[in-house]
């Protein structure tokens, strides 16, 4: 199949999902699967603080947990209102989106920006959508709105270059609306999204009418596996003949081509034009009818202007749907499988009991038995060997969680250098960058274990240092303790290991560690001095899998 052929082509199959099952399979096929032991409570609201903020709960919320004085329950929805919430909400929906790339058709030259706000320029055209999703989100908003705002958000640089107008008096990222005549339509009228997610002048809308499908339906036309036969050039009129008559073709493109036919307000003549990705055109919105000679429809509901596709978008059932299982398949770590219908299902049912609300399906996910999950179950023949029992924090929850707790940044000439690859090393770490790698890493690796090594050798350097010069109440470890002058002969010096490894770990440890690290401690020490002492063991603490995997 020539390349031509491949962009345009999708492969088909039925979409009834029995099609996937076993040849011979019964009821057993469909049991429940054992979700196997349960974390104790300190370590399931260490994985929920993650997984909600970014970082490992305070040693008050421990204390709190451990005294009884509050539930697990009433910590998630003190989490829902922290600052931080919004941010993690970015990193779980960058992966779902995937637009936190390095390079887009066009970069910071091209819109006269000075060098320096490369970094800024490409992250800021990603986060866009992202931070649509996040939003709403933490706004609690019914989910809808994902698909039906008439307003997206931006920053100042976004506000300079692109046709918005802000919807705030706040400085940083605020509401704001476009002005060049789109339709209301919130993430899938937003540049961020079409900029990662474009098509070919010859394609026609048809990989964004693909990629929308796939994003919020769950529906991947290139997963339909098809056989079928045609000649290696074709002009456009012979092509869309054989789209509308071949019947191998017939099934994929009589629902993909009436959505494309739907997005030409985003078809651009030249890829790699500012003037042309910049702003929407309206005056280009009924040109699908022309080109691929189809009535714009939404699986077979006529769309008689692109302002009612996010509208139909949203009223289908396969949105509730999809959205329950990406969210499902982040938090879980594991691909949804058949196994999981029930689980889905119930899923779902929160999500629609509390209003299509962002908060209330993400606490019946962590409230569920899958993702409190610590160890696996025997190895019976129920047992889910999908099931991830430990999860390795992402680049963004490792560079959150050293920030909060040392005030450390590694940054190098306005780059975040653990959201970059082209000058960091952001899938180093385990992380993603929406092209090449699609997902937060699963299982350890040497890169990324070296390059966590280097993180927080720098870290712990950047932190020991800060506290020498800073007073007892400014300090983020060491407070109310000369650390400096403390000997490991001293009870100051067993409570603060203690304190650090609740700080960094969530958990007090054993008299065997204390032991470990006391000697540790001492042989740095006599070799160099307390300083450099606390900086090895600070290090050692961020590089250890307690503090790296929950």
């Amino acid at each position: 199949m020539t390349p031509f052929l491949y962009i345009t082509l999708f492969s088909c199959a039925p979409t009834d999902t029995t099609s996937s099952l076993p040849k011979s399979f019964d009821e057993d096929y469909y049991q429940e699967s054992e979700p196997g032991i349960p974390l104790e409570d300190a370590l399931l609201i260490r994985r929920i603080s993650f997984d909600l903020r970014g970082i490992p709960p305070s040693l008050e919320e421990l204390d709190r947990l451990e005294s009884n004085s509050t539930t697990i329950d009433a910590l998630i929805d003190e989490y829902f209102q922290d600052p931080l919430y919004e941010s993690q909400l970015r990193s779980w929906f960058s992966e779902w989106l995937l637009t936190r790339v390095d390079t887009f058709n066009v970069d910071h030259r091209d819109y006269r920006l000075d060098s320096d706000q490369a970094f800024e320029f490409t992250r800021s055209v990603g986060e866009e959508p992202i931070r649509l999703m996040a939003h709403i989100a933490k706004q609690n908003l019914p989910w809808t709105e994902v698909m039906t705002a008439d307003y997206s958000m931006a920053n100042e640089l976004l506000l300079e270059i692109w046709p918005l107008e802000s919807l705030s008096d706040t400085n940083g990222w605020r509401p704001a609306r476009y002005t060049d005549g789109r339709p209301a339509g919130g993430v899938i009228m937003s540049n961020g999204l079409w900029w990662r997610y474009y098509t070919t002048p010859n394609n026609f809308g048809r990989t964004r009418a693909m990629a929308l499908t796939d994003l919020f339906l769950c529906e991947n036309y290139l997963e339909r596996p098809i056989k079928f036969s045609a000649p290696s050039r074709l002009d456009r009129e012979s092509l869309n003949e054989v789209i509308r008559t071949n019947p191998a073709c017939i099934g994929c493109h009589s629902t993909l081509d009436p959505i494309a036919a739907s997005l030409f307000g985003f078809w651009w003549f030249d890829l790699y034009d500012t003037a042309e990705m910049t702003s929407y055109h309206p005056e280009r919105e009924q040109l699908g009818r022309y080109y691929l000679e189809q009535e714009p429809a939404w699986f077979g509901i006529p769309i008689d202007s692109p302002a009612e596709l996010p509208q139909l978008v949203a009223a289908d059932d396969r949105f509730r749907t999809c959205t329950v299982e990406r969210m499902a398949s982040l938090f879980w770590r594991k691909q949804i499988s058949v196994h999981d219908f029930d689980h889905i299902q119930s899923l779902e049912e929160a999500f629609v009991a509390g209003d299509l609300r962002m908060n209330a399906l993400i606490k019946a996910i962590v409230l569920s038995a899958t993702y409190q999950t610590g160890s696996p179950a025997n190895h019976s023949e129920n047992a889910d060997y999908n099931l991830m029992t430990r999860r390795l924090l992402s680049a963004p929850q490792i560079a959150q969680t050293v920030k909060v707790l040392t005030g450390f940044e590694w940054s190098s000439d306005n780059v975040d250098m653990l959201e970059d690859d082209i000058q960091g090393y952001r899938i180093l770490l385990g992380g993603f960058d929406g092209i090449q790698v699609t997902q937060t890493a699963r299982f350890p690796s040497l890169s990324r274990q070296l390059t966590l090594k280097r993180f927080a050798q720098l870290a712990s350097d950047y932190v020991v240092e800060q506290e020498r010069t800073k007073p007892f109440p400014e300090r983020f470890l060491f407070q109310n303790i000369d650390f400096e002058n403390l000997s490991a002969s001293e009870p100051e010096f067993e409570e603060t290991i203690s304190k650090l490894h609740r700080i960094f770990l969530s958990r007090e440890p054993d008299e065997q560690r204390l032991q470990v690290d006391r000697q540790f401690w001492s042989s740095i020490e006599s070799q160099e001095d307390s300083v450099q002492a606390w900086k090895s063991f600070i290090s050692i603490l961020i590089r250890d899998p307690a503090f790296w995997s929950y």
